[in-house]
This record gives C-alpha cells, sequence and structure tokens, in this order.
C-alpha cells in the first residue's frame, strides 16, 4: 500500500512540475544546447578533416614559396660574383663571407624544397635543417677567415 501512495505522490508532483511554462522553456532550451554542441563538434571535425586532405595545397604552396626563396638567392649571388670583380683585395673576404651565406641558405631552402620540410615551422625536421646548415656556414666561414686572424682553436 505505502508503494502505490508513493507512486500518485511522484505523479502529482511531476504533473506540478510540468504545468508550469518555465519548467518547459528550460528543458528546450537544454535539448537545444545539446543539439547545438553536438553540431558544432561535427563541424569542426568535417572542417578538420578537409583541411587535412588539403594536404597537396600546403606542400604546393610551400613549393612555390622555396622557389621563389631559391631564385632571389640565386639572384644575389649573381650580383655578388659581379660585385667581387671590382673589389680590392681587403673587401673580398667580406664578399666571400656574404657568398658563403647565401650559398648555405641555398642549399636549406634546396633540401626543404625536395623534402617537403616547411623551414619556416618549427618542427623537428625545420630546426634539424637549420642547424645543420648554420654548422656547414660556421665550417665555411672558418675556411675563409686568412690563418693569421684564425685562433688556435679554429686551426685544429
Amino acid at each position: 500500500m505505502k508503494l502505490s501512495k508513493i507512486k500518485a505522490l511522484y505523479i502529482n508532483e511531476m504533473t506540478k512540475v510540468w504545468r508550469k511554462l518555465s519548467n518547459i522553456i528550460l528543458l528546450g532550451i537544454m535539448i537545444l544546447g545539446i543539439l547545438g554542441l553536438g553540431g558544432l563538434m561535427k563541424l569542426q571535425e568535417v572542417a578538420q578533416d578537409q583541411f587535412m586532405q588539403d594536404d597537396s595545397y600546403v606542400e604546393e604552396s610551400n613549393k612555390s614559396e622555396m622557389e621563389y626563396y631559391i631564385d632571389d638567392i640565386k639572384n644575389q649571388l649573381a650580383d655578388i660574383e659581379e660585385k667581387s670583380k671590382d673589389v680590392s683585395e681587403e673587401d673580398k673576404y667580406f664578399i666571400e663571407q656574404d657568398k658563403a651565406r647565401l650559398e648555405a641558405q641555398l642549399e636549406v631552402y634546396e633540401i626543404a624544397k625536395e623534402s617537403g620540410i616547411s623551414i619556416f615551422t618549427s618542427s623537428y625536421k625545420a630546426t634539424a635543417l637549420n642547424i645543420t646548415i648554420s654548422l656547414k656556414q660556421a665550417n665555411k666561414l672558418i675556411e675563409l677567415t686568412p690563418t693569421e686572424l684564425q685562433t688556435n682553436d679554429d686551426k685544429k
């Protein structure tokens, strides 16, 4: 008998609750919020999948950017070659330094273009490539330094 009284009490209270318009509006807002959040999550998933499929566009963009930089550096190297003809012996060292720096950059861009590495990111590949080329450039600069200016550490 007690169970039927509890059931009747529950039904009576629920009837009172659902008669209020504010409770129905609140339930509607909650349902719309849940559906809206689910829709936004699905939209984000679709957009992310579409972006991931556009990798070919990113690679093409990266390659064209690298080609632009490669052409620019080749032009700068040609300018340096022209300038080096009319330069005194004292200035040749500095021109050779510029040339070594540009050749190292050219090597970075060519490797990045061939490998599909975007060197303007903080990826480990870009970092490793930049460090390797920096070390090669440092070696080249040490080789270019006149022996009278080198320290004992450089000569080893």
